[in-house]
């Protein structure tokens, strides 16, 4: 489990194996990394990995705040439209196909897609379609100039 100190950065590319499983980078299997994963759609053509926990912890801020019937029913709706992921000893995570479909990923053996770090969790990209998007990099003193210190 994280505790807190798991930073999702950089990017790499991996490939899919025969089975769906895919690697994630070794240095986000580090020990203060969590294990558990929550694999959610994007809605916009690639998948967001999340650590179990970040999903309990929003969870819990729901359950603070009074929901309607819809907002239960969206936040079932996402339950059910996400998949549960678990590092195996290889430090692989399955990503179901009807996902990879989804988000436009090769369902092939030995397609690459990239991993890209988004601070809080990672997301997943089709290759071409991270090169369409892949902003310009940035430094930590133009960050700090944008959101601040």
């Amino acid at each position: 489990m994280s505790d807190g100190t798991a930073f999702y950065a950089d990017i790499f590319t991996h490939s899919f194996d025969e089975k769906g499983r895919i690697t994630v980078p070794s240095e986000w299997r580090e020990p203060h990394f969590e294990q558990n994963l929550i694999v959610v759609p994007s809605g916009d053509s690639f998948l967001q990995v999340f650590p179990a926990s970040f999903m309990a912890r929003m969870l819990d801020k729901l359950k603070q705040k009074e929901t309607s019937e819809d907002q239960r029913a969206q936040i079932q709706n996402l339950a059910a439209s996400s998949h549960a992921a678990k590092l195996d000893a290889q430090g692989r995570i399955v990503i179901k196909e009807h996902l990879r479909k989804r988000a436009g990923l090769p369902l092939k053996a030995k397609a690459s897609v990239v991993f890209v770090g988004a601070a809080d969790h990672f997301q997943i990209y089709e290759k071409s379609e991270w090169d369409k998007r892949a902003p310009a990099p940035t430094d930590y003193k133009e960050t700090v100039k944008k959101v601040g210190p």
